[in-house]
């Protein structure tokens, strides 16, 4: 970090959540982890009742959170190929690896190892030793798709639907499998009385429909004293006996993809792209229980507890009852689009067009409107008024009750609107005038650039659906700053100082630049 850096104060507001989906969802000790497609990993109770903290853990997709056997260590894995390590007492980066040359599709932990597998068809066992991963085997199997662990063997399934069980101790082959026709005709038919996908369908066209699709591939797994039982795609679920790696049943309990499934007390549990969660009964083969939710589940995870947590394509996760009925919804994140800082409070935009202030003592909400129909592209402050600027081509001037005191149809396409003392930038050769409350063709001098460029105070960052604020501390106490009061009333630089004053009693705070963790106090 810069010296410059550390001159600053940070001010984080924290929204917790997932801004996408929910792909990950796994029980580790006394806490909830989730992934997203967002790269967050949020650190939840056992409950969902609170969010402890958040690792902004990958750039892109989380796919994988796993805990070190016998080590207070945790492991994500994502689409960016990095294999993390993190610390379970802090929840701090222990390490990085760089770990396949092509997107990583999970790590499991086997004894003191890690075993890694990747698009680029490589399967990998890695050492754990001294809060390191030393990469001690790896293997290339042509068209792997997915790959779990079930004691000491690992089923891998490839592009075709093939099922392939090799031992986790050196790789080689146990045993090589496929699910018959036979089976598969039978399970439709049976299927077909419930599933309206499959009704009036001739069981033979369905299945060649899902053949030309090069098979059916597995996408989850669960595993009881019995059995490791597959999730596949076009809603396929298969039983595979553990003693010895054979078929025993298949079923179809949906008609499209499996995205979650579990065992319950002789009932699985799954989820589908159909955007339902169906009970089925094994002794019958029947489903007993199902719900349609509002948006496509990604992941499920059967807690201790006795939660049925769902993960939704939306972003927002789910928690249901062994009757499937809905007990409570995390709502998801909606990105932030802007911010700026009032006399009074601190004052946040986000993409549905909603308008926030916050106290500046200890960022609690005052009040919250709808005021554009489109992401407001900026939020500013002059002379006790904010000012917001939409992708709707309105500009808004409101009050501190966020009245709207006065409307400007724009005629041009707002761009990356910035204000520059009294100027707001509505584009490159567009500027609306706030001592006027006009749009004026020109822009700026390049002297109110390079003053508002070399100034950057207070910055406002915006990362991963945070927001940080970081006050230069030299700037704020220096209070005959005759430059900084040529940009900012003196009441908003009291504002700002009552804002770094109060972070200590946020909700809040950065431990470290990738983990956010809920305050003691």
């Amino acid at each position: 970090m810069s010296n410059r850096e550390t001159e600053h104060i940070e001010i984080l507001f924290h929204q917790p959540g997932h801004l996408k989906g929910v792909t990950k969802i796994e029980e580790v000790e006394d806490y909830i982890f989730t992934g997203g497609e967002d790269g967050r990993v949020c650190i939840w109770d056992s409950n969902l009742n609170e969010e402890i903290g958040c690792l902004y853990a990958h750039k892109f997709s989380i796919n994988d959170v796993q805990k070190i056997n016998d080590e207070e260590i945790l492991i994500t894995t994502s689409n960016d190929l990095e294999l993390k390590l993190w610390s379970l007492k802090d929840f701090s980066l222990i390490g990085s690896k760089k770990a396949h040359a092509s997107a990583i599709i999970g790590g499991k932990p086997w004894r003191n190892y890690v075993i890694s597998a990747s698009r680029d068809h490589m399967l990998k066992k890695w050492k754990f030793k001294d809060s390191e991963l030393v990469e001690e085997k790896r293997i290339k199997i042509p068209g792997m798709e997915r790959f779990f662990l079930c004691g000491d063997l690992i089923i891998i399934t490839d592009q075709y639907g093939l099922i392939s069980i090799r031992k986790a101790e050196d790789f080689s082959k146990f045993r090589n499998n496929a699910i018959g026709k036979k089976k598969l005709i039978r399970a439709i038919k049976k299927a077909s009385r419930y599933i309206k996908d499959f009704e009036n369908q001739d069981p033979h066209t369905i299945l060649f429909s899902m053949a030309r699709r090069y098979g059916i591939p597995s996408t989850v797994c669960t595993i009881t004293g019995d059995f490791f039982i597959l999730g596949h795609q076009f809603g396929l679920v298969s039983l595979w006996r553990r003693d010895n790696g054979k078929l025993f049943e298949t079923l179809f309990p949906h008609s499209k993809h499996i995205t979650g499934i579990e065992f319950l007390e002789n009932k699985l549990i799954t989820t589908s792209l159909d955007s339902t969660v169906v009970i089925l009964d094994l002794e019958t083969t029947t489903p007993t229980e199902s719900i349609k939710l509002p948006s496509r589940p990604l992941s499920l995870k059967k807690s201790s507890d006795g939660l049925i947590i769902v993960g939704l394509e939306s972003g927002e996760i789910v928690t249901l009852n062994h009757q499937l009925e809905i007990k409570s919804t995390i709502p998801k994140i909606i990105p932030i689009s802007g911010s700026c800082v009032t006399p009074d409070f601190l004052a946040i935009a986000f993409n549905n067009g909603e308008i926030q202030l916050f106290d500046n003592i200890n960022l609690e909400s005052v009040i919250k409107k709808k005021i554009h129909n489109k992401t407001p592209l900026s939020i500013s402050y002059y002379k006790n008024r904010l000012i917001t600027v939409g992708e709707d081509k309105q500009i808004y001037f409101l009050d501190k009750n966020l009245n709207v005191i006065k409307t400007i149809q724009l005629s041009v396409n707002p761009v990356q609107p910035k204000q520059a003392k009294q100027y707001i930038t509505i584009n490159s050769n567009h500027v609306l005038d706030l001592n006027k409350d006009e749009i004026i063709k020109g822009e700026i001098s390049k002297e109110t650039k390079k003053e508002l460029e070399d100034e950057d105070f207070p910055k406002h960052r915006y990362q991963n659906g945070d927001l940080s604020i970081l006050v230069n501390k030299r700037s704020l106490n220096e209070t005959e700053n005759n430059k900084l009061l040529e940009f900012y009333d003196k009441e908003v630089l009291e504002s700002l100082r009552k804002l770094v004053e109060s972070s200590s009693n946020t909700k809040y705070s950065k431990t470290t630049n990738l983990t956010v963790l809920r305050s003691k106090n």
